[in-house]
């Protein structure tokens, strides 16, 4: 669109709703747009039309999210519209995605992911503040969304986690029995993790599985990104990135996401809890193979037991063995280094499926057992997860190639004596003499992993945007992936629209210090209210 000198220097608040066309894509805005939102949405538009990646840097307070979430959806409308046959948008339900007889492939899902859930919940005030009613799921943890008052009563992630497993194969959580996601999302199209719970308590069905048969036919999905970046979370939570638009808000910190993802510290001290773990488990098991309590399963869990606690202990000693190369306590080998200590303890790329599986049979004992109440499987689960994070990658991605942007670091440290000041502080024979802890740190120094993984899973388009983004081309080095679409955008507020001032005094000369002490007293609000609020509210 054309834009006269006069309406571009202007604020714009508040307009009726506008339409335009973008590469033969006709989007619906708010407002009209600035030029540079529109430039903006004709990158993403390109970027999407093109099924490629596109890095985009919009400064905060230019509109970027709703630029983003209008030009998106604009694009899959048109392609629905393409798909389905229909000349215009009133023609049936646009947001339809099942694909007719000989039209080719699904229209794309839109997955859109920032840091924090709170992010999240803005970008859906900013849909809602748009004429597009597509079909949305947020993902989120038990923690947030489940409102069974006893998984709610544990104490940890996994115990929550195992619980609720097991109340949901047991039919025994009404919560998500009732759960009925067509009869919710017809009446509240469009929910945050919030709305989600507020309408779960109201229907008496559970959030977090509510938003996981959202998902199924959702047309765009919320989360956050560790969510989508972490394989093992993302496969958890069923998210499915094949032939998807993925799209990576408030990325400027997305490398440190991308490196802790991928990385872990292992220490003696989480081998011996997994030992005890272990113990007390084969304890149970001996005491039902007594009683003769089921005796045939009860036998073949005592074997898959037995196994596990000789891998922890040859663990144990090999990490115990590792000489270090110097009189340090710290030292630093290649990331290859990784495979070499867990085959030592018979743990390669053959062996790992049985170990995940005597782990996962563990770690469910150990939260759902009445008898262990006291023990939560944190420790066995932080296991499961590093061994995920050496052997479970994506098919094109090998070995030895993920192990090239690792270092295992290795440290000493040293056991803490508590100084004994009294009979109180005493603690029972021998537990001054505490042993040394050995850390076995495998840490990533490539955030282009995960992206990697990522893509590898069949991306169609991946958009990074944020507002602080420069210098993009060793953003995008840093990434290991190329982005051909790039845009650096400027300021919608123009140099003459500024002013910057100190004001060190009021109309009445009482100085404005804004100190704690002195921000409350009477003198200081009337200076504020006679004097600088007066200059300040006719530009607001």
């Amino acid at each position: 669109p054309a834009y006269s000198k006069s309406w571009c220097t202007s604020i714009c608040y508040r307009m009726e709703s506008v339409e335009f066309t973008i590469d033969n894509v006709n989007v619906k805005f708010p407002f009209k747009p600035y030029p540079c939102q529109f430039v903006y949405m004709e990158k993403v538009i390109q970027c999407l039309q093109q099924s490629t990646n596109a890095i985009l840097e919009s400064p905060t307070g230019t509109g970027k999210t709703l630029c983003l979430l209008c030009a998106t959806l604009a694009w899959r409308e048109e392609q629905l519209r393409c798909r389905n046959g229909m000349a215009a948008v009133g023609e049936g339900n646009v947001w339809d995605t099942r694909t007719p007889s000989g039209c080719g492939e699904g229209v794309s899902k839109i997955i859109y992911a920032s840091r924090t859930h709170s992010q999240l919940a803005q970008v859906i005030r900013e849909l809602k503040n748009t004429s597009y009613r597509p079909r949305v799921a947020i993902i989120g943890s038990r923690e947030q969304m489940c409102i069974h008052p006893e998984v709610q009563r544990k104490e940890t992630n996994t115990e929550k986690v195992h619980l609720c497993r097991a109340k949901v194969k047991a039919n025994s959580c009404i919560y998500y029995n009732n759960v009925d996601a067509k009869r919710l999302q017809s009446s509240e199209p469009i929910m945050d993790i919030e709305d989600l719970v507020v309408a779960g308590n109201r229907h008496r069905m559970c959030p977090y599985y509510l938003a996981r048969e959202l998902k199924q036919d959702a047309d765009i999905i919320f989360m956050p990104y560790n969510y989508l970046l972490d394989a093992k979370t993302r496969k958890m939570h069923g998210v499915d990135v094949r032939g998807a638009v993925v799209i990576l808000d408030e990325a400027h910190n997305i490398e440190k996401v991308c490196e802790e993802a991928t990385s872990f510290d292992l220490t003696s001290l989480d081998i011996a809890y997994c030992i005890a773990d272990v113990d007390y488990l084969l304890q149970m098991k001996k005491e039902e193979l007594v009683e003769g309590d089921g005796e045939s399963a009860s036998d073949d869990d005592f074997k898959a037991l037995l196994n596990l606690k000789e891998f922890f202990l040859t663990l144990e000693k090999t990490l115990d063995s590792i000489p270090f190369q110097s009189d340090s306590t710290e030292d630093t080998r290649p990331g290859d280094f990784i495979l070499t200590f867990f085959a030592r303890s018979g743990l390669t790329l053959d062996t790992w499926p049985a170990f995940v599986d005597q782990c996962g049979l563990a770690i469910s004992l150990l939260t759902s057992e009445v008898k262990s109440m006291h023990r939560s499987g944190v420790n066995m689960q932080k296991m499961l997860d590093l061994v995920k994070v050496v052997f479970n990658h994506s098919e094109g991605i090998s070995l030895e190639e993920c192990t090239q942007q690792y270092k295992v670091h290795l440290k000493v440290e040293k056991a803490q004596k508590k100084a004994r000041s009294d009979v109180w502080t005493v603690s029972s024979a021998g537990s001054s003499d505490k042993k040394d802890t050995r850390v076995l740190g495998y840490w990533c120094f490539s955030p282009g992993l995960a992206m990697k993984e990522l893509l590898v899973q069949g991306v169609r388009s991946l958009i990074l945007t944020s507002g602080t983004l420069s210098p993009l081309t060793s953003f995008s080095s840093e990434l290991q992936i190329e982005f051909p679409i790039s845009y650096e955008g400027p300021h919608v507020i123009q140099k003459d629209q500024v002013f910057v001032g100190v004001v060190c005094k009021g109309c009445d000369n009482v100085p404005l210090n804004s100190s704690f002490s002195k921000s409350e007293l009477c003198s200081y609000c009337a200076s504020w209210d006679a004097g600088v609020l007066p200059l300040l509210l006719p530009h607001v």
